[in-house]
């Protein structure tokens, strides 16, 4: 069929299920709203199932890992979001606690004495 040939059937089509619908509604209008709701609820459960089955099939082992992706991401996120409370309360503590001096405590390094007297070599490995 040639795109203007298919074109023309596709609104015959279209125009006399408007007509049929038209004269439906004119002499029953109950009962076209009763089958419309009808198909419709088939047409809803028809496809959820066949959703269902279709991506069980094709994703089966994704949807498994993808499940434990988003449970991953879930302890991650409480994990974490349990540790910024906490340092949020830690830091509001820090700022009404009153601000004490604090001594200097004694270094535990010392100092050794080296070759102070003695000249610089210029052929030294680390300045080259």
């Amino acid at each position: 069929m040639t795109r203007r040939s298919s074109q023309t059937l596709f609104y015959v089509i279209v125009g006399l299920a408007v007509i049929g619908l038209a004269s439906f509604l004119f002499r029953d209008p109950g009962k076209l709203f009763n089958v419309l709701i009808t198909t419709l609820l088939v047409g809803l459960v028809i496809f959820f199932i066949f959703n269902a089955v279709l991506k069980r099939r094709m994703y089966g082992h994704q949807a498994d890992e993808m499940k434990k992706y988003r449970r991953a991401v879930k302890q991650s996120k409480k994990k974490y979001q349990q540790n910024y409370a906490n340092t949020h309360v830690f830091q509001q503590a820090l700022r009404t606690a009153p601000i004490r001096k604090e001594r200097r405590r004694p270094t535990h390094l010392r100092v050794i004495e080296g070759k102070k007297g003695m000249k610089k070599n210029d052929n030294d490995r680390a300045s080259n």
